[in-house]
């Protein structure tokens, strides 16, 4: 077993400010903290000099009016933590005094692109409000952002990229020296703990084949990965205490878009570890745990704050999850790659908690599914649990409560049709779907084009609805609606809705009513619907 901290990880989250001369690698500290020699240390805004252009003003537009002004301004993000001064302000008159879904009413914000930059940073009233790679942004009332490493209070003048270095003498005292020169001068800049380099240099070195994380916070500015391994398996003290944190906005080199990464390996096991992002971020292309071409088991496992996809899995994979948790995460929580995927996923007693976006199985040889739980998923335009180009589907025993969907015609649940993606076959059945709310036309158990065999079977839907709801419980539509089964499921009111399709009538309850648009009505629950 191989410790990360036998290459100097310090697993801390001290952090004290700092003040440098230009060309110099002495560094005086305002306080020793924890800083020992041989650790990796980040120096904010004393590396290479930021050559992006400084934004335009921002367009906002206001859906809603009240009495309150609002000032927004745009700040550019360089790769290595540089960021621009502020645009020019642009105010908003008789905006809603009162910003959110509920209320309908926002504020939309768009910017023109930065040559080279990797990421914005949008400002309200001169307070950090999100941190997007996106041109758009709607702002329904979030809090003011608390981002590790972008300013809360929006910077007066241009600022240059971090340093990132070694700490080559005088720890734990006020004076050290770097094993790099710092760019530009600092005065009282951030200085805090990171530990790639150590990280990296124990997977490389990891002889026995274990990689073991004690309790701590484990700073990772670059991103590191496994790459063509066998048999190695990084371990923590668990998954609330072994935590690997995203420490900077840098931009990702090719194949490292996660806080971990695995790339061309076999054989590899994650064991209570936790992976935390930037809380207010969203981007795409940042992952929590990236994984492409591998076989890989996760066992016990969180992410919380991610900006992008949390778990995310890419070309031939297979994978195993078991006891895994996401959190207050941006992206989507478990997702293959929905362009690039031929792999295996099993999951099993995993959970997904306060999420923005969905769960997300797509395009994959075979999924199995049991037992997991996704609840209080907060969609900004998508469905919460979506399933599409997966031709052997297991999915028991899973329960979906409690979500809400932020756009008109999105499902709580939907199978079929995404990314040109059409077929799902296989077995969706004793799942529950409860108490989750929908905009208009949005329904809890959504086909289009499911081209089967499937069947949808034993499953439990009841108490969803919301403004809007069109009373319908199973919607099937499309084309391809054939060799699909749905029977023996319990819904505690609205409507089975199946368009195009020919319903065997003998299958259909006596109490059910045929209504005009071909489909029935039965208010005490449909018990068996099998159609072809």
């Amino acid at each position: 077993m191989t410790a990360v901290s036998t290459y100097d990880a310090s697993g801390s989250t001290q952090e004290t400010t700092g003040t440098i001369s230009a060309s110099s690698t002495a560094l005086t500290l305002a306080a020793a903290q924890d800083f020992a020699d041989g650790e990796g240390i980040l120096v904010w805004h004393v590396g290479a000099a930021n050559t992006l252009t400084t934004p335009s003003a921002p367009g906002v537009v206001k859906v809603g009016v009240g009495t309150s002004s609002y000032t927004y301004k745009i700040c550019a993000l360089q790769a290595g933590g540089g960021i621009t001064a502020p645009s020019t302000g642009t105010t908003v008159t008789q905006a809603p005094d009162v910003l959110g879904f509920d209320v309908d009413a926002l504020l939309s914000v768009t910017w023109s692109s930065v040559t080279n930059a990797v990421a914005y940073a949008v400002y309200r009233d001169d307070v950090l409000r999100m941190i997007t790679d996106d041109l758009f942004w709607n702002d329904n009332g979030e809090p003011a952002v608390d981002s590790f490493y972008v300013p809360s209070a929006i910077p007066t003048v241009a600022l240059p990229d971090h340093l990132l270095s070694e700490i080559s003498s005088g720890g734990g005292t006020t004076s050290i020296t770097l094993a790099d020169q710092a760019t530009a001068a600092g005065t009282a800049v951030r200085v805090i703990h990171d530990d790639s380099v150590a990280v990296q240099d124990t997977i490389d070195n990891a002889t026995d084949g274990i990689v073991e994380f004690g309790v701590g916070t484990y700073l990772l500015s670059e991103h590191p990965a496994i790459d063509e391994s066998t048999g190695l398996t990084i371990k923590g003290a668990g998954r609330t205490l072994s935590i690997l944190r995203e420490n900077s906005i840098e931009q990702v080199p090719d194949e490292r878009f996660g806080i971990l990464n695995i790339i061309d390996s076999d054989g590899i096991k994650l064991v209570d570890l936790g992976f935390r992002g930037d809380k207010g971020t969203f981007s795409e292309e940042r992952k929590g745990l990236f994984v492409r071409n591998s076989e890989v088991t996760i066992r016990d496992c969180e992410a919380q704050w991610v900006a992008g996809e949390v778990f995310y899995f890419d070309g031939d994979f297979e994978i195993f999850m078991d006891n895994c948790v996401t959190r207050d995460c941006y992206g989507n929580a478990f997702n293959p790659n929905a362009s690039n995927t031929t792999g295996d996923l099993t999951m099993i007693g995993c959970r997904g908690y306060d999420n923005t976006l969905a769960v997300q199985l797509l395009t994959a040889r075979r999924i199995a599914a049991v037992a997991n739980l996704v609840e209080m998923t907060n969609e900004t335009g998508g469905t919460p649990v979506l399933i599409a180009g997966v031709p052997n589907l297991t999915y028991v025993g899973n329960h979906v409560i409690n979500c809400n969907t932020r756009a008109a015609t999105v499902n709580t649940v939907e199978l079929g049709n995404v990314a040109g993606q059409t077929e799902v076959g296989g077995v969706f059945a004793n799942n529950l779907i409860q108490g989750n709310t929908v905009l208009s036309a949005g329904v809890p158990l959504k086909l289009t084009d499911a081209i089967g065999p499937l069947l949808i079977e034993g499953n439990m839907i009841y108490n969803n609805g919301a403004t809007g709801f069109e009373s319908t419980s199973i919607k099937v539509t499309g084309t391809n609606t054939a060799d699909i089964v749905i029977r023996n499921n319990y819904v505690d009111s609205g409507t089975f809705t199946m368009a195009g399709v020919t319903i065997e009538k003998d299958t259909v309850p006596e109490d059910a009513v045929k209504a005009s648009d071909n489909s029935y009505r039965n208010l005490n629950g449909f018990t068996g619907v099998v159609y072809e």
